[in-house]
C-alpha cells in the first residue's frame, strides 16, 4: 500500500485522519521499549500495517454510523419498476455482515406465481423473496453508502410490503386489468 493508495480512494480518504492517528499513538506507546523508533524511521510502513489492519473496522463503523442517523428513511421496502417486473431494496439490519442493502429481482412470472399461491402481502412477497436472484451490499464494503444513498434518495413505485405495492405489481404484471372508465354516449 502507497499514499496514492489512499488518495485515490474515497472511502479510504475519510478514515485516513483515524488511522493516523492510531498508528502515532500506538508508535509512540512503545517508543521507551523500542528506541529506534525514536529516529521514525519505518514509521510510514508501520501506518501501513495499521491502515491496513483498520480500515475496514473504520469503514464499518462510518456506514453503521450513516445507517443509525438516517434509519427512517433506509428502514423501508422500495419497489422500482423495470422492463421484465421490479427490483426491491430494502435494508436488512440482522445480517451476519452487521447490516445490508438487499437489492432483489423481481420478474413478472414470479408475480404470477405469487399471486396464484398466495393471498396476503406476507405470504405473497415471502414468497417472492425466496424465488427472486439476489445482490447484497454490505456494510463496509466499498458500495454500501452509494447503495444506501440510492436507496433514501430515489422514488419508488411502490413502498412497503403490503396490499397497495402487491396489487401494484399484480397489475404491472398483467394480473389485475386496469381500470377502465365506462363512457356512456351523450346525446345531443
Amino acid at each position: 500500500m502507497t499514499i496514492y493508495d489512499i488518495l485515490k480512494d474515497k472511502r479510504r480518504q475519510q478514515v485516513f485522519d483515524i488511522i493516523i492517528e492510531e498508528a502515532c499513538r500506538q508508535w509512540c506507546d512503545l517508543i521507551d521499549e523500542c528506541p529506534e523508533r525514536r529516529t521514525g524511521e519505518g514509521f510510514a510502513n508501520f501506518f501501513y500495517e495499521i491502515f491496513e489492519d483498520k480500515e475496514n473496522e473504520y469503514i464499518k463503523d462510518m456506514d453503521l454510523s450513516f445507517v443509525e442517523q438516517n434509519y427512517d428513511k433506509i428502514d423501508c421496502d422500495k419497489f422500482f419498476k423495470t422492463t421484465n417486473g421490479f427490483t426491491e431494496m430494502y435494508y436488512n439490519p440482522d445480517a451476519a455482515a452487521g447490516g445490508q442493502i438487499v437489492e432483489l429481482t423481481i420478474n413478472n412470472d414470479d408475480i404470477v406465481d405469487a399471486a396464484k399461491q398466495h393471498k396476503t402481502p406476507k405470504e405473497f412477497f415471502s414468497y417472492l423473496e425466496g424465488v427472486s436472484k439476489g445482490a447484497l451490499y454490505d456494510v463496509g464494503t466499498a458500495t454500501f453508502k452509494e447503495t444506501a444513498q440510492y436507496l433514501m434518495d430515489s422514488k419508488a413505485d411502490f413502498e412497503g410490503i403490503n396490499k397497495k405495492s402487491m396489487q401494484g405489481l399484480m397489475k404491472a404484471a398483467g394480473i389485475i386489468p386496469e381500470k377502465t372508465h365506462k363512457r356512456e354516449d351523450m346525446e345531443r
